[in-house]
């Protein structure tokens, strides 16, 4: 089962980046200033964002460990998500898990 979940969130993420692939490559065909203003960031950024806002709903749920939460994610490892985290959050996963945990105390 996990399997199949992990599976379908993978698709999702996938099906994502293409949607936003098909959106930026129109809004260059307008010949625009630049589609950063319509999408608010690159596709990369977007994913990355998506990525994050999935990851800490698993990490709020406190159930799986690290690797299990990056790789459902789509992060290569945990690291990669670590540095995401400080990049976005300017806090690792660890310590986000940590604090919503204390918060629900």
């Amino acid at each position: 089962l996990a399997g199949r979940a992990l599976a379908g969130h993978n698709q999702a993420v996938a099906a994502a980046s293409r949607i936003v692939f098909v959106v930026y490559n129109r809004i260059q065909a307008l010949d625009l200033t630049g589609p950063w203003e319509v999408l608010g960031a690159s596709p990369a950024d977007y994913v990355e964002r998506v990525r994050i806002e999935r990851a800490r709903t698993l990490l709020e749920d406190g159930a799986e460990g690290l690797e299990q939460v990056a790789s459902r994610c789509g992060f290569r490892s945990a690291e990669v998500m670590r540095r995401a985290f400080q990049r976005r959050l300017r806090t690792s996963p660890s310590e986000y898990r940590e604090r919503f945990q204390l918060a629900l105390a």
